[in-house]
């Protein structure tokens, strides 16, 4: 086709007592769409549920740490109230 030929296409002729058989596929191609739309939306749904899970996990996990600034302030504060340390257990 480069040169400019032109293209043939059989077409098949129905004979007598045959039924056309005519497809339609935009019904097909929309419902194929719209189901990889639906495929997509769950992808994506699963991701953000993922993250957030993420998000929790690290803050929970920041939130039980101690700076040294506030170690340092507890063991001051707890020096003051028993300066010996704790009791020992007898």
């Amino acid at each position: 086709m480069p040169n400019g030929a032109i293209l043939d296409v059989e077409i098949p002729i129905q004979e007598e007592g045959e039924q056309e058989m005519a497809v339609d596929l935009s019904d097909n191609v929309a419902n194929h769409m719209l189901t990889q739309l639906m495929q997509t939306g769950t992808v994506a749904q699963n991701n953000f549920v993922t993250v957030q899970k993420i998000v929790d996990y690290d803050y929970l996990e920041n939130k039980r740490m101690v700076t040294l600034d506030e170690a340092v302030g507890i063991r001051e504060v707890a020096s003051k109230v028993t300066p010996a340390g704790p009791s020992q257990a007898t």
